[in-house]
């Protein structure tokens, strides 16, 4: 898998692309507030023409961004004890 890093500003989209036959878009996040609380949707399409309208839309916003790696992550002490202290209290947010 490889991730990527939007430089150019913030995307909020939801949307992902399987094997050029299968492609789903929503406001779903998917954490427990989004899946089981609020009422929020995703469309799937199967074999649709907004397959080809999505994948030129992601290798353009590709364009527009750079490859992260886990040389990038910090593991520094200060980022090792934010990412347990987020970690605890994510369930209640």
């Amino acid at each position: 898998m490889k991730v990527y890093e939007y430089t150019t500003g913030f995307v909020h989209a939801k949307a992902f692309l399987a094997d050029d036959k299968i492609c789903g878009i929503g406001t779903v996040n998917l954490d427990y507030r989004s899946l089981f609380l609020h009422f929020e949707c995703n469309s799937v399409f199967y074999r649709s023409d907004i397959l080809n309208d999505l994948k030129k839309d992601y290798l353009d916003t590709q364009s527009k961004s750079r490859q992260r790696t886990i040389e990038d992550i910090n593991k520094g002490f200060f980022h090792k004890f934010i990412d347990n202290l987020l970690r605890v209290i994510a369930p209640l947010l």
